[in-house]
């Protein structure tokens, strides 16, 4: 009755809110009020009640402390010392959560029971979790080889440029590294198990639904994403043959649900800010270093005060959108999706859009004995990028100049200071353009037809189509082009057909010894057509590159005009037979014979077996009555696998036109003809790159609370492919690309996962993983063929080489002179590290190696926490122990720059002694190390009737502890350069930022 009375009063109140109100307020107002009270009627309606029972485990005995929550609240109970329970205020049709550490959680319904009695299972760490393998799905507990696996509730959560930043440092013995600081343009570069060539592919297979991903990730929303599983080991991914030496990454996407239909609404909004250091001299600071280094040099002070830096950059703001909705029935699923991703970059007109609609049907016919999985996703990225050089220019411009010249304002009005390789970082932005449009198609079609219960024909097709087109102009005021506006055109496509058929047989004989087999055939055709135009000196800038002919350089000869088409071939025939016996003994063999067009016609075939045993001691009778120990299982593994990601035609004679110089013609017959000469020399030998890898490890789980593994490994790669000084004569060309080198890496993985603390209403997740990988160059000649190299010489440095490889030795040594001081004319003094009385900074006796690029061990560190509805995850990640070279300090820790009218690194003024030549020695070889916090995720979860909502907000790069000074430690390894005559590189290509972000994610 109070209650009643209090809605009237309530009405009452709204209804004569005031005189003044209009009829169409006082309409809106009653019809929301009548909502209300529409609402509150139903929720008074329904009957709370008091629900009990008794808990138990799986031999009937009482569970005491077992946490008994009504899902989406906080409302909850503990069972007694007799395993009892009561919760009062319960609503009818309310779901209960029971948990209890070291058993598996149950969700069961209310329906208006007021007695429901559980029986607790004990939870084995997750070893009925399926985990995808080549070619097919295993459970945890039957793996035996070295696979780790990534949950969607695990990933990274924020503003990703692309979804494998999601997994980053989860999974030891993977490294993903930003191939270019913040640019949205960028993508990463991953790594198994370090480096496993010299001159081939170097990332690993990228399978997505079980067909071949070709190109870049960043056209799948990570939330359409279930899983990601790593095929590490060589009997793990032997079966896909000569793709899977640097390791194999499954993607496992979201499918149709049936039932009634679900949406997914994700969204969030980020901003970033640049990862400024305090490295650089401001406009202030400039002055009063030209005054203390270089005194009387006061012209060098241009009047401005102008931070380039900010001149050209900006604080993006990015959008990320995702809409998914599934449902169907048993016969008929659907799942479609949208999602786009709106990402500025720091720096004026640069972006990246990315629209992205997908379809996956899942439709069963003829009594369920066909299965068929359609696929169809599509993405459209439009993108912009900026000048090469544009950051270093913005760092390194004289900040005492400025931005447009007072004296030339009708005509090329930005300020140019006439120095050699100096830029106007706002004019580079300004008069430039570099559009981009890519558009990928992706089917795939999977389909199951059962035989029998056991027995099935599959079959996987797919076709990937990848496009773009890059349109580049650069104005006649783009500083120190030389020409009146240039142009370029270009387009691309790159075709991908893989077709499937395969035939899998499962059966038991008896009731302990269960077989599950495949064998299967592959079809794979890929090409790639691409054409360019180049021209400049147009008339005006209005058309931009939308006039291209108009162009004068074509009318002088000085135009370029390319194109090109390839295509390769790969076709292999694979099988596998997996044993287990009573869950305790377990076996894998596979097969793949492959052959592929890119290699010589005396080697275009190989076989790559596979065999993987593993142990589960813990099934075993003696293990029994160890409590503590939840599992316990050892495996053991050899894999052969290869490389045939290289260039297409290095094994058949290919002829080029010869262009630069008056003899890429002949006058004949009143014509000028082409010249063509050898490209190449043929191998017909030609073959890939083959590794061996030997695989031990240990899976374990104890106090129901710590689970974890341990990986040893070893492999070898062999008939390292590399380019050999030959004669010519007999030989047409003067180099031959043979197999020839052989190269080790030995390394050892640990993965800890632990539930630090779990109570009723709190709980603690961590996860640590640990690995380091140990390289060897074993060999890189072979006298008996003519292929002769005692060593490589690479990565440019102030036209001198920085890094050495021989054999005996590790790739990414660094091999430097070693600085002793430096004469008051400038003169830099090595010591004489060979002591014949003469120094050669460019000879190997005069250097000493001094550090290597790849990491001693790499490090992951992954919380989560959760108190009731609130949940916060953090990641740390660390690299130790290696060198890099700091082009920074190279380039710009010398007075030199200041007299020059460039700016300089700070620390300069420690270093008055730096004032000649750019010379590379052990001074700029820094240390590498860095700690990061790379994640931090704090939200809460809301629970509205049936839908789901999660409110978070989250940070990203927001920490790193490091002595490197420069940019920042966080780089790819730079390759092998051997063009040691050139320059050099930089650390200054796009700055690192710190990303802050705001999402929901509603489930309804």
């Amino acid at each position: 009755m109070n209650q009643s009375k209090s809605r009237e009063g309530l009405l009452f109140k709204v209804v004569s809110f005031s005189a003044s109100t209009s009829f169409k307020q006082i309409n809106r107002i009653l019809g929301i009020t009548i909502v209300f009270l529409m609402l509150s009627s139903v929720l008074y309606s329904q009957q709370l009640i008091t629900v009990g029972g008794q808990i138990v485990d799986e031999n009937d005995v009482s569970l005491p402390g077992v946490t008994v929550v009504v899902k989406g609240t906080s409302q909850g109970t503990i069972s007694d010392i007799d395993g009892r329970y009561s919760l009062s205020g319960v609503q009818e049709n309310a779901t209960l959560v029971f948990s209890f550490v070291g058993m598996l959680s149950q969700d069961i319904s209310v329906s208006s029971r007021t007695v429901i009695n559980v029986k607790m299972e004990a939870d084995a760490i997750g070893l009925e979790e399926v985990v995808a393998i080549g070619y097919g799905y295993t459970t945890k507990k039957e793996l035996t080889g070295s696979v780790s696996s990534v949950d969607a509730e695990e990933f990274l959560q924020g503003d990703m440029t692309s979804p494998i930043r999601a997994i980053q440092g989860k999974v030891a013995g993977l490294s993903i590294i930003s191939s270019n600081g913040a640019d949205p343009n960028s993508d990463y570069t991953v790594r198994i198990r370090g480096l496993n060539s010299l001159s081939g592919g170097k990332s690993p297979l990228i399978i997505v639904d079980g067909a071949v991903w070709g190109g870049t990730l960043k056209s799948i929303n990570p939330e359409q994403i279930e899983s990601f599983d790593i095929l590490k080991d060589g009997s793990a991914a032997a079966i896909y043959g000569t793709r899977a030496t640097n390791g194999v990454i499954l993607i496992t996407l979201k499918k149709p649900e049936q039932g009634e239909i679900k949406c997914e609404l994700s969204a969030f909004v980020s901003y970033e800010s640049i990862d400024k250091n305090d490295l650089w001299f401001d406009a202030d600071e400039y002055r009063s270093a030209i005054q203390e280094l270089i005194p009387g040099n006061s012209n060098l002070d241009k009047g401005s005060s102008t931070d380039w830096l900010d001149e050209v950059t900006r604080t993006p703001i990015n959008q990320n959108y995702n809409l998914s909705i599934t449902g169907g029935t048993e016969k008929l699923a659907i799942r479609t999706n949208l999602s786009y991703k709106n990402n500025e970059g720091l720096f004026e007109d640069n972006y990246s859009n990315v629209v992205a609609p997908s379809i996956f049907v899942k439709q069963k016919a003829f009594n369920n004995r066909l299965i068929l999985d359609y696929k169809l996703l599509y993405s459209r990225t439009t993108s912009s990028d900026i000048p090469g050089g544009l950051y270093e220019q913005a760092i390194t411009r004289n900040p005492t100049e400025p931005i447009y010249d007072p004296e030339n304002i009708s005509g090329n009005k930005y300020y140019d200071n006439h120095i050699q390789g100096s830029r106007n970082p706002v004019a580079m932005i300004n008069e430039s353009t570099f559009d981009r449009e890519v558009n990928f198609v992706n089917a795939v079609v999977n389909t199951e037809f059962k035989l029998l219960d056991n027995l099935s024909l599959n079959f996987t097709g797919s076709y990937n189509v990848w496009s773009g087109t890059d349109e580049n102009y650069y104005t006649k005021h783009y500083p120190l082009l030389g020409k009146s506006g240039q142009a370029y055109v270009g387009s691309w496509k790159t075709k991908d057909y893989i077709l499937e058929p395969s035939i899998r047989y499962r059966f038991t004989l008896g009731e302990d010894h269960r077989f599950n087999a495949i064998g299967g055939y592959s079809y794979n055709k890929g090409s790639n057509t691409s054409m360019s135009v180049t021209n400049g000196n147009f008339d005006t800038d209005k058309f931009s590159y939308h006039n291209i002919a108009a162009g004068n350089d074509l009318i002088e000869g000085l135009a370029d005009i390319s194109s090109y088409k390839e295509t390769n071939k790969l076709i292999a025939f694979y099988g596998r037979v997996s044993y287990n016996y009573k869950d305790k003994y377990l076996a894998s063999a596979s097969l793949r014979h492959e052959g592929s067009s890119r290699f010589g016609k005396n080697d275009k075939w190989g076989t790559f077996p596979a065999v993987s045993l593993g142990w589960r001691i813990k099934e075993e009778g003696f293990m029994q009555d160890v409590d503590f120990i939840n599992d316990l299982k050892v495996r053991a593994g050899v894999g052969v696998t290869g490389n045939q990601d290289i260039p297409n035609y290095q094994s058949i004679p290919r002829l080029s036109t010869r262009t630069g110089d008056s003899s890429g013609l002949f006058y004949y017959k009143g014509n000028w003809q082409n010249v063509y000469v050898p490209d190449n020399n043929p191998n017909p030998d030609l073959k890939w790159e083959t590794k061996t890898e030997y695989n031990m490890g240990i899976d374990f789980g104890v106090f129901n609370r710590i689970s974890g593994s341990v990986d040893l490994y070893s492999r070898t790669i062999s008939d390292l492919l590399w380019y050999y000084d030959v004669p010519v004569p007999p030989n047409v060309y003067d180099k031959i690309y043979a197999n020839v080198g052989e190269m080790t890496n030995k390394g050892i993985e640990i993965t800890v996962n632990a539930d630090v603390l779990k109570t009723s209403n709190f709980n603690w997740n961590s996860t640590i993983t640990w690995s380091k990988n140990k390289n060897e160059m074993v060999k890189l000649s072979d006298p008996s063929r003519g292929y002769e190299l005692d060593f490589i010489k690479y990565t440019p440095a102030s036209t001198s080489w920085a890094q050495l490889l021989q054999e005996g030795e590790a790739v990414g040594d660094f091999w430097t002179p070693i600085y002793v001081a430096t004469a008051e004319d400038g003169t830099i003094i090595y010591k004489d590290l060979d002591g014949d009385g003469v120094v050669d900074e460019n000879s190997i006796g005069d250097r000493k190696n001094v550090g290597n690029e790849y990491p001693d061990y790499e490090l992951g560190w992954q919380n989560r926490l959760t108190y009731k509805n609130f949940f916060l995850t953090f990641a740390f990640r660390a690299m130790v122990g290696h060198s890099l070279i700091n082009w920074d300090r190279l380039n710009y820790e010398n007075v030199r720059r200041l007299s020059d009218g460039r700016n300089a690194m700070k620390s300069v003024l420690d270093h008055p002694e730096n004032f000649g030549e750019y010379r590379f020695d052990d001074r700029f070889l820094d240390d590498g190390t860095f700690i990061k916090l790379d994640n931090v995720v704090l939200g809460y979860d809301f629970k509205l009737g049936k839908s789901d909502l999660r409110l978070y907000v989250s940070g990203t790069n927001l920490l790193t502890i490091t002595d490197f000074e420069g940019n920042d430690p966080e780089q790819i390894p730079v390759g092998i350069d051997t063009n040691y005559n050139t320059y050099g590189g930089d650390n200054l290509t796009y700055p690192y930022s710190r990303t802050y972000l705001l999402g929901l994610k509603f489930n309804f």
